[in-house]
C-alpha cells in the first residue's frame, strides 16, 4: 500500500514478463475499485544503467565545474578531466585544468587533481582539455587553450599520474587572422589504417571573419610537432571526429546559420587535412551544443561496425541527454536511448576494457558532471550484445606497418578473463619458447624491438575456473631504418640526435650486459 502514484520493486529478473495493477482503497483499507491489468517485458540479461556524480559545483575549491573529457588509459584507469572554473560559471575567468581517477571502470573516483593553471587566482582561462592516447606508446597528450588565443600541450607517460610542463604549439596550429580558438571539447583519437596510421587528431575550432569553423590539429611524430588542416566552413565549431571503417575521417560538427537545428557533417579522404562540404544529419538535432562522437566496434576486430553519439536531444533547449548508436558509420541512427531527460549539456563518450559504455555529461544546469555506465544490451533495449571471450582490438591493430621499436603492447579483454597470457615471436606458428608472461593487466611492453622486422603475437585468456581460451594469432612489422644506423649518432631512426638516442643505446648495452 502506498499514498503516492509511484512504487518501486526489488531487482527485476531480465527478459522477463511482468503484470500488475494499481487498486483504489480508501482510507480505512477498503478496495473501492481494481485497476486495469497491464504488462510489461524487463530489458535483456546484462543490461544496465548506473549513473555517478563525478564533479559536483560548489565543492572541492570550485564554483563550477565544465567542458568534461573522458579517457581510458593504456593501464585501463578511466580519466576525467574538466576545467574547474573557480569564482564563477562564466566561460572566461580564473579556470583550471582539473582531473579525477577512477580504477573501478567508474563506480568509485578519485580526489581531485589540478593538472593546468597559470597566475593562481589571476583572470586567465586554462580551458578546453582534449586528451589523446597515442595507443602505441601510452603516452596520452593533452592539448588545450590559453584564453581561448593561445594553444599548448602537455603530456603524461605515466597514465596521467604526472604531467610534463606545457608546451605552445600556437604557430604551427593558428592562423594569426583567427580571434577565438578552441581545442575539443571531448578527446582526440588516433587512426588505425592507411598511409596516416599513428597520426594523432584533435579536433578543434575557431572564430574568423567569415564566423566559426572547425579545423584539426594533427601530429605524425607521436606529438613531437603539430600542425592545422584547412578549415571546415561555413557555420560550425565544436567537433569530435570518427574514423570510418574504410579510412575516410567524419567529422561532426555543433551547428550555426543554416540548418542550426542539426548537427553538421564533413568528411576527410587524407587523414584530416582537406575537407568536404558541410552537410546536415537531419537525425541529430541540436539545440546548438556541443557533442560526442566515437568510434564503439569495427567489424574487422568485433562482429560488426558501431558507432556512438551523445547530446541533448532537443532544438529548443538542452535538455534529454541521448545516446544513438549507428550500424552503418553514421549513415543512419537506427537505435536511441535517453540517459537523463533533465538539464543536459556538454558530454563525452568512451569505451571501457570490458566493452561497457560511458558517458561523462554536465546536467542540473552546470551542478553536476555526471558518468552514467551502460551495456550495450540497455542501449539496445536487448536487440543487441557482444559476447566476446577471447582478447580482441590489439594495438598495434593486425597486419599494422612501420610500428616505432618502441612500442607498448595493448588490447582489450575477453569478458570472463582472470589473466592474460601474452606470446611474442618471429614466426606465424606461435610455441611455448615465445612466450613472455602472464599478467592481469591488459597491456605489455617488450622493450625494444628490431628494425624492419614482421612480429606475430597473441594473447590467450585464463579464466577463474583456469581454463584456457587461446586467443587470435595478430602481426605487426616495425618501421624501417631510415636515417643513419645503430652504429651512428641516430640511434633509434626518427631522423633527430636527441636523448631518446642515449635511451635506445643505454637498452641495447643492458641487452648485452643481459647475454654474456
Amino acid at each position: 500500500n502506498v499514498v503516492q502514484p509511484e512504487y518501486r520493486p526489488a531487482a527485476l529478473k531480465g527478459m522477463t514478463q511482468y503484470f500488475w495493477r494499481v487498486d483504489v482503497r480508501d482510507a480505512a483499507g477498503e478496495r473501492i475499485s481494481e485497476g486495469d491489468l497491464w504488462t510489461f517485458t524487463t530489458d535483456a540479461r546484462g543490461a544496465f544503467l548506473d549513473q555517478y556524480d563525478v564533479f559536483v559545483s560548489g565543492t572541492e575549491g570550485y564554483h563550477t565545474y565544465r567542458i568534461p573529457a573522458l579517457l581510458v588509459a593504456a593501464n585501463g584507469d578511466l580519466l576525467a578531466f574538466c576545467e574547474g572554473r573557480k569564482t564563477s560559471s562564466a566561460d572566461h575567468g580564473d579556470v583550471d585544468i582539473v582531473l579525477k581517477r577512477s580504477l573501478d571502470g567508474g563506480r568509485t573516483w578519485g580526489p581531485l587533481e589540478l593538472l593546468y593553471e597559470e597566475g593562481d587566482t589571476a583572470t586567465i582561462t586554462i580551458g578546453n582539455p582534449c586528451p589523446v592516447l597515442d595507443r602505441r606508446t601510452g603516452r596520452i597528450w593533452l592539448p588545450f587553450c590559453r584564453d581561448n588565443r593561445r594553444v599548448f600541450v602537455g603530456y603524461s607517460d605515466d597514465h596521467g599520474k604526472t604531467w610534463s610542463p606545457r608546451r605552445e604549439i600556437t604557430d604551427t596550429v593558428a592562423d594569426p587572422d583567427w580571434t577565438w580558438y578552441a581545442t575539443g571539447p571531448g578527446v582526440g583519437i588516433q587512426l588505425a589504417h592507411g598511409e596516416h596510421a599513428g597520426r594523432l587528431v584533435i579536433p578543434s575550432d575557431h572564430r574568423d571573419t567569415y564566423g566559426y569553423g572547425s579545423h584539426m590539429v594533427y601530429s605524425d611524430d607521436g606529438g613531437e610537432t603539430w600542425t592545422r588542416s584547412e578549415p571546415i566552413i561555413p557555420g560550425c565549431n565544436e567537433c569530435q571526429v570518427v574514423e570510418l571503417a574504410d579510412g575516410v575521417l567524419m567529422n561532426n560538427m555543433r551547428s550555426y546559420g543554416d540548418w542550426a537545428e542539426y548537427r553538421k557533417i564533413a568528411t576527410s579522404p587524407d587523414g584530416g587535412h582537406r575537407w568536404s562540404e558541410v552537410r546536415p544529419d537531419l537525425t541529430l538535432i541540436e539545440p546548438t551544443c556541443q557533442a560526442s562522437f566515437l568510434r564503439y566496434t569495427l567489424a574487422s576486430q568485433l562482429d560488426r561496425n558501431r558507432v556512438l553519439f551523445s547530446n541533448p536531444a532537443s532544438t529548443s533547449s538542452r535538455v534529454s541527454m541521448t545516446v544513438r548508436l549507428s550500424y552503418d558509420e553514421g549513415q543512419t541512427w537506427p537505435v536511441s536511448r535517453e540517459v537523463y531527460a533533465g538539464s543536459s549539456a556538454y558530454s563525452c563518450l568512451t569505451v571501457l576494457p570490458d566493452q561497457t559504455i560511458g558517458c561523462l555529461y554536465e546536467r542540473d544546469g552546470y551542478k553536476k558532471i555526471t558518468l552514467a555506465r551502460f551495456s550495450l544490451e540497455w542501449l539496445t533495449r536487448g536487440e543487441d550484445s557482444i559476447q566476446l571471450d577471447k582478447a580482441h582490438a590489439p594495438v598495434p591493430p593486425d597486419e599494422a606497418e612501420d610500428v616505432p621499436v618502441r612500442t607498448v603492447l595493448n588490447w582489450r579483454p575477453g569478458q570472463e578473463a582472470a589473466l592474460h597470457r601474452v606470446y611474442l615471436g618471429t614466426a606465424p606458428e606461435l610455441s611455448e619458447a615465445d612466450f613472455r608472461r602472464e599478467q592481469q593487466e591488459t597491456t605489455y611492453d617488450p622493450g625494444l624491438l628490431d628494425f624492419e622486422t614482421s612480429y606475430f603475437w597473441r594473447v590467450d585468456e585464463v579464466l577463474d575456473e583456469g581454463q584456457h581460451v587461446p586467443g587470435t594469432v595478430w602481426a605487426f612489422a616495425t618501421a624501417e631504418l631510415v636515417c643513419g644506423s645503430r652504429l651512428g649518432a641516430d640511434l633509434n631512426g626518427d631522423c633527430l640526435v636527441d636523448i631518446k638516442d642515449l635511451t635506445v643505446l643505454v637498452d641495447h648495452w643492458l641487452i648485452d650486459r643481459t647475454v654474456e
